[in-house]
């Protein structure tokens, strides 16, 4: 009868040897001191990984910030001299989400000779800046341009 069973395996699946054992310390399972040693490196790797996302939603949030901004220094810039005259001089204004805007037109020449020739229109450098506070201090975008008008009859106004 013994021929017809399957010969015996020496060594079982899930049972190791007593040479094993002593080799490998017990019975094959991980010891208290690892399994704390993995929890540790487990935790310091997620708050790194948790550090770095935290500080990108931080960055996207201002980078936004500042996209509105520029948007807002151009929409300003765009005003001056089409819908309001182009005067010399400070004008400021707000919106009611936080955002402050302060534009400056002053006359603008390229070089020191330009007074000496007549021509026919004026350039003025207007420029924008928009502020918020944000991330618990104030930000700044300032956005310039050269703007020309018809200097009318004598040459500058």
């Amino acid at each position: 009868m013994n021929s017809l069973l399957p010969p015996r395996d020496p060594h079982p699946v899930g049972a190791a040897s007593a040479a094993t054992r002593q080799r490998y310390g017990g019975d094959g399972g991980f010891s208290l001191i690892e399994l704390l040693v993995a929890f540790m490196i487990l935790a310091l790797c997620l708050t790194v990984v948790l550090r770095i996302v935290s500080d990108n939603l931080r960055n996207i949030e201002l980078a936004g910030q500042y996209s509105q901004a520029v948007m807002r220094a151009e929409a300003e810039l765009a005003v001056s001299g089409t819908a309001e005259n182009l005067q010399e001089g400070e004008v400021e204004g707000g919106w009611e989400d936080g955002y402050r805007w302060r534009r400056v037109v002053r006359g603008y020449l390229p070089w020191a000779e330009a007074e000496d020739y007549q021509i026919p229109v004026s350039a003025y450098l207007v420029t924008v800046e928009v502020s918020w506070d944000g991330r618990g201090r104030e930000r700044t975008v300032a956005v310039s341009t050269v703007k020309l008008r018809d200097a009318g009859p004598g040459g500058r106004p």
